[in-house]
């Protein structure tokens, strides 16, 4: 049997450089590592959050001065005030404070050829059921049109002087205005507004019967004998007259001690004479008649009276 020879597969030329064929491959590991690592790193540090350096604190900035009002300083009772007010300004507060009291006003007269110029406006008001001024000279002088009544500006101590109005019963209830004229003093005077009856013709109120409006009503109601025919004074108002002003005030309260505190007042601050006070008192006491009241540029007087719808057949 014929054998035949095995072929043996020849072995690949060993390429030039295998030994160095290995050593390359390991190059080529190496650059895809670095590379590999190169991207990890990028992209590890575009993940990681930014740390930021802490902000430099500053100091807030100091407020604008503002021209805030001062407040006052509290001082306690016990203390002692650095500067006391003055006397005079002291005195003058108080004088103020009881003006406010007594309600004293005060009005600029006019002069003309050395006489001073005294504006009234004299004014009527209704009232529900209760007597006024105005009743009372309606039981005492029955025409409303007679003029037996007399409206006077005069002296309340001194000698006598003033100026007059002759009116009537019915004018006083529509109203009218009149300016009175006194010769000018360089001294301060009292003066009284009266209205009285004067059948006798003296021309003056001052001196004329002094009786409450409730005695008078009672004299005419009980019939008393002579109680028409007397000159009875009806209204009064004192005003005080000084360095061409004129003042007044109210007297509604007649307590003594009132009274004491009223007179102090006037005679310390308006130089008004102890003796008119005094005089204007026992008017005050007997009339309690309506206060005047200063009305602009003029002195208004309001006589009250009973609203006829209250009484039927009065004649008012």
């Amino acid at each position: 049997m014929k054998k035949y020879a095995t072929r043996k597969n020849p072995k690949s030329p060993p390429s030039q450089g295998g030994k160095g064929d290995g050593n390359g491959t390991k190059s080529k590991v190496i650059i895809i590592s670095s590379v590999v690592s190169t991207l990890a790193y990028f992209l590890f540090m575009n993940k990681s959050p930014e740390i930021k350096a802490p902000a430099k604190v500053t100091a807030p900035a100091k407020a604008a001065p503002t021209n805030l009002p001062k407040m006052p300083e509290i001082v306690q009772a016990n203390e002692v005030a650095q500067s006391p007010m003055p006397m005079d300004r002291k005195k003058v507060r108080a004088g103020g404070l009881r003006d406010l009291i007594y309600g004293v006003q005060g009005i600029d007269l006019q002069t003309e050829n050395g006489m001073l110029k005294i504006p009234f406006s004299f004014r009527s008001k209704k009232q529900w059921c209760l007597g006024g001024d105005l009743d009372t000279i309606s039981l005492v002088i029955p025409d409303e049109n007679s003029e037996e009544l007399l409206v006077t500006i005069e002296t309340l101590t001194s000698k006598q002087r003033g100026d007059k109005a002759k009116v009537s019963l019915h004018k006083l209830v529509d109203g009218f205005d009149k300016t009175f004229q006194i010769a000018i003093r360089n001294k301060t005077e009292s003066l009284g507004l009266f209205i009285c009856r004067d059948s006798e013709g003296t021309k003056s109120c001052r001196d004329k019967e002094l009786k409450s409006h409730k005695e008078i009503s009672n004299l005419i109601a009980n019939n008393t004998p002579e109680a028409k025919k007397k000159d009875y004074i009806f209204y009064f108002q004192n005003f005080i007259v000084t360095d061409g002003r004129l003042y007044t005030y109210k007297n509604e309260n007649t307590s003594r001690e009132k009274l004491k505190s009223l007179s102090e007042h006037l005679e310390t601050n308006y130089n008004m004479k102890s003796t008119d006070f005094d005089a204007s008192t026992k008017y005050n006491n007997a009339m309690r008649s309506v206060p005047a009241r200063i009305n602009g540029n003029k002195i208004e007087l309001t006589l009250p009276y009973n609203d006829p719808r209250c009484l039927p057949g009065s004649k008012l």
